[in-house]
């Protein structure tokens, strides 16, 4: 069992080792897998079924509750190295994404929502393609990749 905790606003445990939260989760089928968020190549672990990690003592029911409760206990804005404020996330086609607010749309009580000219990065388009940035052009259907001008992605990357 893998056993991660939450040790305070700039520092999570691993299996007992502390990291600086500065790392990201993928989702595929049922397993996760986490890895730094500036560096995909650093992953702490292979993906891993969700029944196989404890989170702050919790088993989640599934891997889209212990995703959601694991970003703000592995990713802090500002890497973990000093005080800052968790970087809102939204899902787009099925994965999770850091949500860059467009400074024209910087409304505080629409932080989870995509407007016109925000930004996406980070994230998984799906299981071949890496997006790192991404500005939501044309308002319609978030999950059609052609509402998004893609800034930098990684293609044909292969998840086992």
């Amino acid at each position: 069992m893998t056993v991660i905790n939450n040790v305070d606003d700039t520092k999570f445990s691993l299996d007992g080792i502390q990291y600086p939260k500065k790392f990201s989760s993928f989702v595929a089928g049922d397993s996760i897998e986490i890895f730094n968020a500036f560096d995909r190549r650093f992953s702490l672990f292979p993906f891993k079924n969700y029944t196989q990690i404890t989170l702050n003592g919790v088993v989640h029911t599934s891997v889209a509750n212990l995703q959601a409760a694991l970003i703000p206990v592995i990713f802090v804005l500002g890497g973990g190295g000093g005080s800052g404020s968790n970087i809102p996330t939204i899902i787009v086609n099925g994965n999770r994404f850091f949500l860059i607010k467009h400074p024209d749309n910087d409304d505080p009580q629409n932080v989870s929502t995509l407007e016109l000219n925000d930004m996406i990065m980070s994230g998984y388009w799906d299981n071949t393609e890496l997006w790192i940035a991404a500005r939501y052009q044309t308002v319609g259907d978030v999950n059609v990749k052609t509402n998004w001008e893609i800034i930098g992605r990684e293609l044909n990357i292969a998840i086992s």
